[in-house]
C-alpha cells in the first residue's frame, strides 16, 4: 500500500511541477500516448497512469490536462488516501462474498480494520488469552469433520463442537446458566431465539443492534472462558 501511495503522490508532483518546462511537456507527452494506445506501454508515466486507473483517480490527471488544474499537495495527499482505502475494503468484500466458508467470520468482521476484540483485550488484561483465543476460532474458515466425542459427522465442526456436541453439554449448561443468571430475560430470550449460526457469530464478537454495549461485553466474556475450557478438552483436535 506503501508503494501504491507513493507512485500516486509522485503522479501529484508531477502535475503540480511549475519549473522546467520540458519536463512538463514530456509528461503531458507520455500522459497523451497512454490515453491512445489500447495496449498500455511499460515506462513510468504508464506506471503511475496504471496505478491511478486501478484506484479510479485518471479523471483528475484528464482534468488536468484539459485545464491546467490539479489537486494541491495536501488535497491530493488526502483522496489518494482515501480512494485507496475504499479501493482495498471494495476489494475484501468482495473476496469473503466468494468464500461461504468464511460467512462467519464476514459477520463478525464487517470492516477492514483491527479485530472488534483486540480493544477487549486492553480492557480485560487478565482475559487475554482467552479473548485471543476466540479471535483464533472466530478467523477460522468452516471445515467439514468428525467430531471423536459423539462420533457425528459435522458440516462445520466449530458450530457443532460449541454448541451441538452432547460429550460437552455440562460445559455448555455452565455458560447459558451465567447468562441466565445475569442478562434479564428480555435479552436472553433475544439471544436465545437467533438462528445457531448468527448466535455463534454473536458470541465469537459479531455486534447485534438489540443487543447493548454492556451485555455484549459480558457475553463475548463469559463464552470466551467457556471456549478456553473446551481447548483445553479438545486441544488434541484444535
Amino acid at each position: 500500500m506503501q508503494t501504491t501511495a507513493g507512485r500516486l503522490q509522485l503522479l501529484g508532483r508531477l502535475c503540480n511541477i511549475s519549473c522546467v518546462p520540458i519536463c512538463k511537456t514530456l509528461f503531458c507527452a507520455s500522459t497523451s500516448l497512454y490515453y491512445s494506445n489500447t495496449k498500455k506501454l511499460y515506462s513510468l508515466c504508464g506506471v503511475l497512469l496504471s496505478t491511478a486507473e486501478k484506484y479510479n483517480l485518471l479523471d483528475h490527471v484528464f482534468h488536468y490536462i484539459c485545464t491546467g488544474e490539479f489537486p494541491a499537495k495536501n488535497k491530493w495527499r488526502k483522496i489518494v488516501v482515501n480512494e485507496i482505502s475504499n479501493h482495498e475494503k471494495e476489494v475484501w468484500k468482495y473476496k469473503l462474498s466468494c468464500r461461504a466458508d468464511l460467512s462467519r467470520y464476514s459477520k463478525i468482521h464487517t470492516a477492514l480494520s483491527p479485530h472488534i476484540l483486540y480493544s477487549m483485550t486492553l480492557l480485560y488484561p487478565e482475559l487475554r488469552k482467552e479473548l485471543q483465543y476466540v479471535i483464533r476460532i472466530g478467523s477460522r474458515s468452516k471445515i467439514s469433520k468428525e467430531c471423536k466425542n459423539c462420533n457425528t459427522f459435522a458440516n462445520d465442526y466449530c458450530h457443532h463442537v460449541i454448541l451441538n456436541c452432547v460429550h460437552l453439554l455440562s460445559e455448555r449448561d455452565v455458560f447459558f446458566s451465567s447468562l441466565i443468571d445475569y442478562l434479564d430475560v428480555e435479552t436472553y430470550v433475544k439471544i436465545d431465539m437467533m438462528e445457531e449460526h448468527d448466535m455463534l457469530a454473536f458470541f465469537l464478537g459479531a455486534k447485534n443492534n438489540d443487543v447493548d454495549e454492556i451485555t455484549w461485553h459480558f457475553t463475548v466474556i463469559e463464552f470466551s472462558k467457556y471456549l478456553y475450557k473446551l481447548k483445553d478438552i479438545l486441544n488434541h483436535v484444535w
